[in-house]
């Protein structure tokens, strides 16, 4: 059933499992033993009751006996079933849902410490939506599992002790049809984890789709294009996908479950077979029938649930190696380090970068960039100019060669210090579901000072956003995006690139690095912003990545990049006279910018 390594795996696995559990949620865990426990009895002491119907009149039996059992069978089961309600309806909930709020917290904490270059491997993003979707579900197993356990040992010696001493044949069949069904359910249980695991990526495409078709920021371009053929088309593959999947594992499901149904009628059979020679033989009164065919069926039944959740265990095993796999990936240590006080220089020395390991997306970049200088990135889309931004910034590190700052080893200084450092407006930005406030500053309004508040207000006025915020009340009450919140303020697209332009220049950064930041924006906001950075930020170091050439004229150097290469690099009027790459992009782009 198992090999070596499974069993070793299994055993360690939900070990971890029960230790936490235990440890974290002792109350509900051993709630939950109680009313397994509790529930146990009710279908013995139905049997009883239906027993003793069945034999009232006869010389040993009386009806008083009879309404006593019942009395006590009511009361019983009336007392449970307040408790359980209140249990599973009441308690239950409210505990799940904190369980499932801690275990995502602690996914969400560990994925932010992971290096961003994780992110860019599929199959790591395929192994880290199944623990956010089967993560908290898992644990709920292995709570449920574990008090299982409790209870159906109880059981098990119960009706055990009860037929014995009946028929101990009956027990015989008992075991035999449950160890099949044991065998059964474990290959059941590995069949439904790799059809999980089979699904999620096809699952991650409709999803993709769903979402795109839910928001606004979409919805534009799939209305007035013919955007929406491509994605339905993704679309049916992946639900076309997903139904192959569903009915290749399907056929193997039907297969099982058909020999499963049939050693359960073979077994039933049998033991209906011998129960009644029993009576014929009057070895059994008719409620001693009754009781025992009951209690047959009930221990049958435990058998098959005790050795079930073995199974499930075996299952909840390989979600739970997941989600050790994806909590021992290695994190980036962002405390440790050298403190990082201020940016003098920034160099790269011969270095080289590559996201899949094997096209280089940078290749032996050599620059320097000291304290209060102007440097723009340009080039042809794809060159490189994005990713050598998010190197400088720390998102990524360096494949070889070196990354100094101050001279010294860049990745030697804290990792929270070059975010405190370095400010980057990313070409891709985000407007979040959160309020204006909390979108500029990219925290929680309580970590907000009134101070920081009315400066944002300040720097909201000098972008020309004021129109939108009427006081500084209004900045940290209007949540942005209608997604999630009525009444939403949706922002045009030079709107929303102006706030994401505050998100940089409300913070005390000592290097700004600007990824096409005016890419949305009219001329004159263009021209304004740039000509207002510059003026504004003479004593940072300000990087510029802009296909809009024009307004990178003033800056102190360029580098003109291409293939991951710097391939010159100077002033402007130095390349101009050079005639090379830079000047060809320049003369294309003045014609297209007239």
């Amino acid at each position: 059933m198992f090999n070596g390594s499974e069993k070793m795996n299994f055993l360690r696995n939900n070990y971890i499992i029960a230790k936490k559990a235990f440890k974290n949620y002792k109350v509900y865990a051993i709630l939950s033993i109680i009313m397994g426990l509790l529930g146990a009895f009710s279908p013995i002491f139905s049997n009883y009751l239906i027993k003793d119907a069945l034999d009232i009149g006869s010389s040993s039996f009386s009806i008083q006996k009879f309404y006593k059992t019942l009395i006590c069978f009511l009361i019983y089961t009336l007392a449970v079933s307040i408790f359980s309600n209140h249990f599973s309806r009441v308690y239950t909930p409210a505990k799940l849902n904190d369980i499932a709020r801690n275990i995502d917290l602690k996914i969400f904490k560990h994925a932010l410490k992971l290096p961003v270059k994780n992110y860019d491997d599929p199959g790591f993003l395929n192994t880290y939506n199944y623990i956010l979707s089967n993560g908290v579900s898992s644990a709920f197993d292995a709570f449920n599992s574990f008090a299982s356990l409790i209870t159906e040992i109880f059981s098990l010696s119960i009706l055990f002790t009860l037929i014995i001493s009946l028929e101990y044949k009956l027990l015989i069949i008992c075991f035999i049809s449950s160890i099949i069904n044991f065998i059964i359910n474990l290959k059941l249980s590995k069949i439904s984890y790799d059809e999980q695991k089979e699904l999620v990526y096809p699952e991650r495409k409709s999803s993709y789709v769903s979402r795109t078709f839910s928001l606004r920021f979409y919805m534009k371009e799939l209305k007035t294009t013919m955007l929406a053929v491509p994605l339905i088309k993704l679309f049916k593959s992946s639900v076309d996908d997903k139904t192959e999947i569903n009915v290749d594992y399907g056929k193997k499901y039907e297969r099982l479950l058909n020999l499963q149904s049939l050693l359960s009628n073979l077994s039933l059979a049998l033991s209906f077979v011998l129960l009644v020679n029993m009576f014929i033989d009057k070895k059994i009164s008719a409620g001693e029938f009754a009781f025992a065919f009951n209690s047959f069926g009930q221990l049958s039944s435990s058998i098959t649930s005790f050795l079930s959740i073995f199974p499930g265990m075996y299952r909840n095993s390989f979600v739970v190696e997941d989600i050790l796999n994806f909590f021992s990936t290695p994190v980036c240590d962002e405390e440790s380090g050298m403190e990082l006080n201020e940016v003098d220089s920034i160099e790269l020395k011969n270095a080289s970068f590559s996201y899949d390991g094997t096209h280089e997306n940078l290749k032996c970049i050599n620059l320097k960039i000291n304290k209060g200088e102007k440097v723009a990135f340009v080039g042809l889309n794809g060159a490189g100019k994005s990713t050598l931004a998010s190197i400088i910034t720390g998102l990524y590190k360096v494949d070889s060669g070196d990354y100094l700052i101050n001279g010294s080893d860049a990745y030697t200084y804290k990792q929270k210090d070059l975010y405190k450092k370095f400010g980057i407006m990313l070409q891709d930005f985000n407007i979040y579901s959160l309020t204006a406030i909390e979108n500029i500053f990219m925290d929680s309004s309580e970590n907000i000072s009134t101070i920081e508040k009315e400066q944002a207000f300040e720097l909201i006025q000098r972008l020309a956003l004021d129109n939108k915020y009427e006081d500084v009340n209004k900045l940290c009450e209007t949540y942005l995006t209608s997604e999630l919140e009525d009444g939403g303020l949706n922002l045009s697209g030079g709107e929303e690139q102006k706030l994401a332009l505050s998100r940089i220049l409300i913070k005390p950064y000592d290097v700004l690095i600007f990824d096409e930041p005016s890419s949305r924006l009219d001329a004159y906001s263009e021209k304004g912003i740039f000509d207002s950075i510059l003026e504004a930020y003479k004593e940072k170091t300000v990087i510029f990545i802009s296909h809009r050439l024009r307004n990178i004229k003033n800056v102190d150097r360029i580098y003109y990049i291409e293939d991951g290469k710097i391939i010159e690099s100077g002033k402007h009027i130095d390349l101009m006279n050079k005639k090379g790459a830079y000047y060809e992009l320049y003369k294309v782009s003045s014609q297209i910018e007239q």
